[in-house]
């Protein structure tokens, strides 16, 4: 069965400014619980009817199944090219945008000036 940080990842990308992303993630939360509880059962009845081999064979084939169908719905993330690492800013004095986001950067300065 695919990863389901992936299936919750992939349903806040689908769901982004609809107010469905809470609906969205109780319904793979839900489907996986409901795929979870019979498997045992069944696994236990193929296990014990058919023998070690053949049980471990069947698993075998979904999980194969499983991990090819998540290769082929779900999307690639890795970006078409990756940003230069010598381009970024190294430090915060480097980064004027740094100050802007940090809500106590007001406060830091001003306990540096006092302490120095």
């Amino acid at each position: 069965m695919c990863h389901a940080g992936q299936l919750f990842r992939a349903s806040k990308e689908n769901t982004a400014g609809t107010g469905r992303f809470n609906l969205a993630q109780g319904t793979i939360g839900a489907t996986m619980g409901v795929a979870a509880s019979p498997s045992t059962s069944v696994s236990g009845f193929v296990f014990q009817e058919f023998g070690r081999v053949a049980g471990f064979l069947i698993i075998a084939a979904i999980a194969a199944s499983a991990t090819a169908a998540a290769w082929m719905v779900l999307p690639e993330t890795k970006p078409e090219k990756y940003q230069d690492c010598e381009a970024l800013p190294q430090n915060d004095k480097d980064n004027p945008a740094a100050d802007r986001d940090d809500p106590h950067s007001e406060e830091r300065s001003a306990a540096a000036s006092l302490e120095g």
